[in-house]
């Protein structure tokens, strides 16, 4: 298994210049505590090379949120707290704003990303976000409707016009 120099050497060689020592360790212990004497010192370093690119993106991520002046919450989102700001596909640096809407069967919710580019903070529009699973008895589809009619008018309010 790697050294803990030896995960920061191959991580800094592969680009992921932000990691530090002390999160070299930390990936050194997760490997140390999968007790596999069966994977070879490249299935380790590679396993090592996982997690370093993920903890790379998480500090160019927070690194780019350091560097921009904060907005406030989407319309409708008061008291509610975005995801961490985060690198998704396409190395795009995004925060998610989730804010669910109503208690039914089906998972109902308003979506708002916003996104880091070019040093500022800018704001998608909202979106309706719907998750079924199964079939609904008459009163858990009247639950799901009210709770769609209370979404659209979230999604409304957060995009700034009146429902």
């Amino acid at each position: 298994m790697p050294s803990s120099l030896e995960i920061v050497e191959a991580a800094f060689s592969a680009g992921h210049t932000t990691l530090t020592v002390t999160q070299a360790a930390g990936i050194w212990a997760q490997l140390n505590d999968m007790h596999d004497p069966g994977y070879t010192r490249e299935v380790w370093l590679e396993l090592a090379m996982i997690g370093a690119k993920s903890i790379h993106d998480n500090n160019l991520a927070m690194i780019a949120a350091s560097t921009v002046d904060e907005i406030d919450p989407p319309a409708g989102f008061d008291g509610i707290e975005p995801d961490d700001w985060a690198i998704v596909r396409n190395d795009r640096i995004t925060r998610w704003w989730g804010k669910e809407i109503g208690d039914t069967a089906a998972r109902i919710a308003v979506r708002v990303i916003d996104e880091i580019v070019d040093g500022r903070i800018i704001r998608h529009a909202p979106d309706l976000c719907i998750n079924v699973d199964g079939a609904f008895s008459a009163s858990e589809t009247h639950e799901i409707i009210d709770a769609l009619q209370a979404a659209v008018r979230a999604l409304a309010e957060a995009e700034g016009v009146g429902a």
